[in-house]
């Protein structure tokens, strides 16, 4: 990501900011306005030259302002744009109303503004999409007045608490279309003595709307979502619970790349330490994310793109432009501006800062992804960014006798590549005996068949790096595959040890696995492999299991894994060598658990060319 740098710095506040691309490409921020002078709210649009956003244009001229906004890219590529406007009476004891304007410019100029809502209500927040089907939606925060027996009032002062009870925020929506015009509002959400506000709208390409807000439910400020499927709304779910206040704006939630979204919002928390950036109210707040995979409903963990000890960020704006870009911008809030400038405490910035590049075009290009892990691409034909989301959620049901590790990955790029990838996961062996850390997997979540594969290409236990092939992406895990146990005559043979047997006795080589839970696991997979271990006898032999003499039996009593070895029936087994046995299943594919045993000449060697 680049550097934050201002949209806006001046010597008042900027408010709302918005961040949208147009038809022809261009990069355009919103912000209000405050002016020091006259305390008017205007609306003011800059536009991104190649290296910076240029002098802010004016949108609005009317007296009282615009106090927020939401602007949408139309399928045409006209920008819509919808104004909350702040009404000023001139009777001091009257109501602050707000009510929402809609504008629009296809490359003309902006439209007459066109009233959406009444001037004797207060309707704030907006939230704006572009739906698939060429129609807008807009939501919004509507401003509902009770008194003490519950009822909603025609008329109140917001500052005069003898006039009203209390007041809940409710959630409305409007569609616009074409050849209609603008729908009237009906309500999303009317809970009584709950609030839902900051709003923010979006449509997946499946055509699957998301709406998301901050809501107090539960007396604490909340982030809840919910999604609209076969013409309703669906019960709201709590995102993340009690933490403050969760700032949205629009847009907030942007596709990513297929079947994923990133949900940018601002968390507002207690400042963590006496010496970090506050507002008046003693509040920190920084800029965070969060990617959804809707394919799985799976949420990955938080993560921070500004920080609350640096400095205090909210309203954030995101978008992906036409080429891949992630582009941020958001209000800025502190005694000193970004630059070390200094700033009133009651005043307010706009600053961007957008994504560089990660993946660039070329052949085995490797990008480091943070969290110890990389990924190496065969070969990348348009470049751009790949990043990685952690989660605790299992996206499907994992084989019992894997032992998941504390988080899943998920790797995403919107880079245009060919062919497979080399993944690259840093773990830590705390705790870990050494037969554990050696069955170490990574798992990849096959999407289609809806199962796990094991994509291990090699377990490097000195430098703790776990290496995998997969030719998708999709979500992956370390994982702890079943630890073997040998029993006599070969018993948990040290590295470096052997178990020595007269030429031409019978070995009885058993085994067993469990899981991390403990339990014996059965693997109709298994086999034994003893082989001349590079002696150059060149002889081997593999057993499965079956009912033979010669062939794995499994004892379900014990949990062990029998076979016989008779060495008369192999002329490449020779007294006075050392041999290699080693045990595989389904999870260690062509690798396993390997001990080894020497042949001691006593005399037993008849039979032997059988």
């Amino acid at each position: 990501m680049t550097a934050p740098a201002p949209v806006a710095e001046t010597a008042g506040r900027e408010w709302s900011p918005i961040v949208v691309q147009d038809g022809l490409g261009s990069i355009h921020a919103f912000s209000s306005y405050a002016s020091p002078v006259d305390g008017r709210l205007r609306l003011y649009m800059s536009t991104y030259n190649g290296a910076t956003f240029g002098t802010p244009q004016l949108v609005s001229t009317w007296w009282a302002g615009v106090l927020g906004s939401a602007a949408v890219k139309e399928s045409g590529g006209a920008i819509s744009l919808v104004m909350e406007r702040r009404i000023y009476p001139y009777d001091p004891n009257a109501p602050v109303n707000t009510e929402l304007y809609w504008t629009r410019n296809a490359g003309a100029g902006w439209s007459a503004p066109v009233p959406l809502t009444s001037y004797f209500d207060r309707d704030t927040q907006p939230t704006l999409v572009a739906l698939a089907d060429g129609k807008l939606g807009l939501v919004f925060s509507k401003w509902i007045p009770y008194d003490a027996n519950g009822s909603v009032l025609s008329s109140y002062i917001p500052n005069d608490i003898s006039t009203f009870d209390h007041v809940d925020m409710d959630l409305y929506q409007m569609t616009y279309d074409p050849s209609t015009g603008w729908s009237a509002a009906t309500p999303i959400a009317t809970t009584p003595f709950t609030s839902e506000a900051y709003p923010t709208l979006a449509q997946g390409p499946s055509g699957k709307l998301f709406l998301f807000y901050s809501s107090n439910v539960g007396g604490n400020w909340s982030l809840v979502w919910r999604k609209y499927e076969s013409g309703v709304w669906g019960a709201p779910s709590i995102l993340e619970f009690g933490l403050m206040a969760q700032y949205l704006q629009q847009p907030s939630l942007i596709n990513d790349v297929p079947g994923k979204y990133r949900l940018v919002y601002a968390q507002k928390n207690f400042c963590p330490n006496i010496n970090c950036p506050t507002a008046a109210d003693g509040f920190s707040s920084e800029i965070r994310y969060r990617t959804y995979d809707s394919v799985t409903n799976i949420w990955a963990n938080p993560v921070s793109l500004t920080s609350a000890s640096q400095f205090y960020a909210d309203q954030p704006s995101a978008i992906y432009d036409s080429n891949g870009t992630y582009w941020l911008i958001f209000r800025y809030f502190g005694q000193t501006n970004l630059g070390g400038v200094s700033n009133s405490n009651a005043n307010t910035d706009v600053y961007w800062i957008k994504s560089l590049p990660n993946t660039p075009v070329g052949t085995n290009v490797n990008v480091d992804l943070g969290y110890g892990s990389s990924i190496t691409f065969s070969n990348v034909t348009v470049e751009g960014s790949s990043t990685i989301d952690t989660a605790t959620t299992n996206p499907g049901n994992v084989p019992g006798v894997f032992k998941i590790g504390d988080f899943y990955y998920d790797i995403n790029t919107n880079a245009t590549y060919t062919g497979n990838m080399i993944i690259s996961l840093k773990y830590s062996d705390s705790g870990m005996t050494p037969e554990q850390e050696a069955s170490l997997r990574i798992l990849h979540w096959l999407t289609a068949s809806q199962t796990w594969e094991d994509a291990t290409i090699s377990v490097d236990t000195v430098n703790n790096i776990l290496i995998g092939q997969v030719s998708s992406l999709s979500w992956i895990a370390i994982a702890s595959g079943p630890v073997i146990t040998w029993h006599g005559p070969i018993s948990n043979i040290n590295e470096g040890e052997t178990y020595a047997l007269n030429d031409g006795s019978t070995l009885p080589i058993k085994f067993s696995f469990k899981d991390s839970t403990g339990s014996f696991v059965y693997d109709p997979n298994v086999s034994v492999t003893v082989s001349g271990n590079g002696n150059g006898n060149g002889g081997s032999k593999t057993f499965f299991l079956g009912s033979g003499d010669e062939d794995i039996r499994y004892d379900a009593v014990t949990g062990q894994y029998i076979v016989n070895l008779h060495t008369k029936l192999y002329d490449w087994i020779q007294a006075g060598q050392t041999y290699e046995v080693k045990a595989s299943n389904t999870y260690t594919g062509s690798d396993g658990w390997r001990t080894s045993f020497t042949v001691l000449d006593g005399g037993k060697a008849q039979g032997k060319n059988r």
